[in-house]
């Protein structure tokens, strides 16, 4: 009875130091569990850094090396070769534009490239009140996108969400400055574990885009 009785007191011990280290960390530094769908991020908060603004017109830089990246990055995605060919062969003539307004909690980008062009607002969110955008992607489906900024408000990471040819799957972007002329976008797709398709597999892609001076 009394190792019942040590063991019961070193339960509860245990317990109450869990609750306190919880109690000690700050709302926007816990670790938030999602789903098996859905990413783990740390440390979201609505608005850029100060120092921080991905505003400007950027073309990427394209090597032969990227371009085979870039189309192993589609095959993943299930997207078919025409698609592909159209796409990788012109990403020479594609730009972003990008507007960082509101203190960063609305990023406006403007997306040309030869497969079309596609405009679209992310609206960041912090952790206690996530908000997810409506918006029409270039194939004219309705999308749920979510963003948010990390790391101290020097990188913004959005998720694509519910577009139905990756049957559950969903995309994930993270856009931060690696010089003041030099934006990166790394940009990744996670098949739903729960999809029976064999064409749908996880891929990575990171671009670089160059600062295009008017």
């Amino acid at each position: 009875e009394k190792t019942k009785e040590i063991e019961k007191t070193k339960e509860i011990e245990k317990t109450k130091e869990i609750e306190t280290t919880k109690e000690q960390l700050a709302p926007n530094e816990q670790m938030r569990v999602a789903s098996s769908d859905e990413p783990i991020h740390i440390s979201r908060q609505s608005r850029a850094a100060d120092n921080v603004d991905l505003s400007g017109t950027w073309r990427p830089i394209v090597t032969a090396e990227f371009k085979k990246e870039y189309d192993s990055y589609l095959v993943n995605c299930g997207q078919p070769l025409i698609f592909r060919k159209v796409v990788v062969n012109g990403m020479g003539y594609q730009k972003e534009i990008i507007r960082q307004l509101n203190e960063g909690v609305d990023l406006e980008i403007t997306a040309s490239n030869p497969a079309g062009d596609w405009e679209r607002t992310l609206v960041a969110s912090d952790e206690s009140q996530p908000f997810n955008a409506t918006i029409t992607d270039p194939d004219g489906d309705k999308v749920q996108v979510e963003a948010w900024w990390e790391e101290n408000g020097t990188r913004h990471k959005s998720i694509l969400r519910e577009k139905p040819a990756v049957r559950g799957g969903f995309f994930e972007t993270v856009r931060y400055l690696e010089s003041d002329n030099v934006l990166v976008c790394d940009s990744s797709f996670h098949p739903s574990p729960s999809s029976s398709s064999t064409k749908l597999k996880y891929g990575q892609v990171l671009w670089k885009f160059q600062r295009e001076h008017t």
